[in-house]
């Protein structure tokens, strides 16, 4: 039975603004809104599209956020208080029905968001506040995480219930996503090959048999609420809370893919957090990065030995020998698990862990997590690589897996792009991610 008493005792709710929930909801949704006037009528307008008997389930909550008003911009500060009047209006008018939507002030003076914890910390304000108000005795609660520039299918609530209906081994799932086209060539360019990025950084860490293969998108995420519990709540960072959040869910169990709806982000260029994909826009137009994919060997070649057969019979007992497990590995990894302490920390682990191969395997999962893995794709960067060009990088990839790929499509990433997005809307795939399918 989903209880959550202590965990809101240290992550009290926030109230809500105007009209507040007075019956139990299946599910919650939660849309962080920082100058949003020009897209959050859109989304709510494609999620109102979804079947009544599902919104009536759900409860929908807004959290309005800025800075500190000495730290934020005087046209999004205004844009803030706009919007926060025009959502009131259609809270009164029931503009939204039948999803009820709740409103949490945190924008006007004193309820300000500070802005290192951004986006992240909205996000978290919305989903502790939802806690009190989801039903955990009939069926298991769910949250869905949004953003307010995203668009959503027609199916999205009735995906997202089939999902966790047909999943009970899953702590959340990543949803199917292709960005919005812009119309200018220049940004349609660099959207293009932000989202080829994204991609390959999954595929590369699936050929590795990582278990941190998986899409980390904000907008694009569902998660029981047990497990957001279990994990400690949402991470408030202005930026990448998505990717530590996600590495706090893995630890706890599978992550899984939707991929019979669709959720369209915005690829604008926008400057709300520090990175992402709006700034990641601005760099690329900028001419200050070309997105350069990392080198498929670290991942092929490197990272694939902590997950290989070769060095299973090292996690079997607690008797592990530390030289004999390094003695397995390759220079990279063992220079790096070394400057991360791992022969200091290894032992003290193992002591507090059961003397049985999967738990140990999984302790050294949690120790080695997305984040480690992510410091040492970029050891290996530093040291022995200038980038690869997205041809190149998912060329090796594709040729790792078997997936054949002609030059004309490897060479356009247009070509690419949709390529991978029809990958994706395999209908076998059934709650798995496409490389869960395809590597053995």
């Amino acid at each position: 039975m989903f209880d959550p008493e202590k965990y809101l005792r240290k992550n009290p709710p926030r109230p809500f603004l105007g009209k507040t929930p007075s019956v139990k909801y299946s599910c919650a949704l939660v849309i962080p809104a920082y100058a949003e006037c020009g897209f959050i009528f859109s989304c709510l307008d494609s999620l109102v599209k979804n079947p009544p008997e599902l919104l009536k389930l759900c409860m929908g909550i807004i959290v309005i956020n800025n800075p500190p008003l000495d730290e934020c911009p005087a046209d999004k500060y205004e844009d803030n208080r706009r919007l926060l009047e025009l959502l009131l209006d259609g809270q009164r008018q029931n503009r939204f029905a039948p999803l009820d939507l709740y409103l949490i002030d945190a924008c006007s003076p004193g309820n300000e968001i500070k802005s290192k914890e951004g986006v992240g910390r909205a996000r978290k304000i919305g989903f502790d506040s939802a806690i009190p108000h989801i039903e955990g005795e009939s069926s298991e609660p769910f949250f869905l995480s949004l953003d307010a520039d995203t668009i959503v299918d027609e199916n999205y609530l009735s995906s997202a219930w089939e999902f966790f209906g047909r999943n009970p081994d899953c702590a959340a799932v990543s949803m199917r996503f292709e960005h919005q086209n812009p119309e200018d060539p220049g940004e349609s360019e660099a959207m293009i090959n932000y989202e080829l990025f994204i991609r390959y950084y999954a595929w590369a860490l699936a050929c590795a048999k990582s278990p941190y293969a998986y899409y980390s998108i904000g907008s694009a995420m569902a998660f029981r609420a047990d497990s957001y519990v279990k994990a400690g709540g949402m991470i408030p960072k202005n930026g990448g809370e998505d990717f530590y959040f996600l590495q706090s869910l893995r630890k706890i169990a599978r992550i899984g893919f939707i991929n019979s709806c669709v959720l369209r982000p915005s690829a604008r260029l926008s400057d709300r957090v520090p990175f992402g994909t709006g700034p990641k826009l601005r760099e690329y137009l900028g001419g200050g990065s070309n997105l350069k994919f990392y080198d498929p060997e670290i991942f092929t070649q490197i990272l694939i030995a902590l997950y290989s057969n070769r060095i299973k019979h090292h996690f079997k007992s607690r008797d592990f020998s530390m030289r004999d497990f390094l003695k397995e590995l390759p220079m990279e990894l063992v220079e790096f698990l070394e400057m991360e302490g791992f022969p200091e920390i290894w032992p003290t682990i193992l002591k507090n862990t059961a003397d049985r191969e999967k738990n140990i395997r999984r302790a050294f999962d949690t120790w080695f997590d997305a984040l480690k893995t992510l410091r040492f794709v970029h050891f290996c960067e530093t040291r022995n690589s200038a980038g690869f060009d997205s041809a190149r990088a998912f060329g090796s990839i594709f040729e790792f897996i078997g997936i054949p790929a002609d030059a004309s499509i490897l060479r356009q990433p247009s070509n690419l792009l949709e390529k991978l997005r029809a990958i994706d809307s395999d209908p076998s795939l059934d709650g798995y991610f496409p490389w869960e399918v395809r590597i053995k």
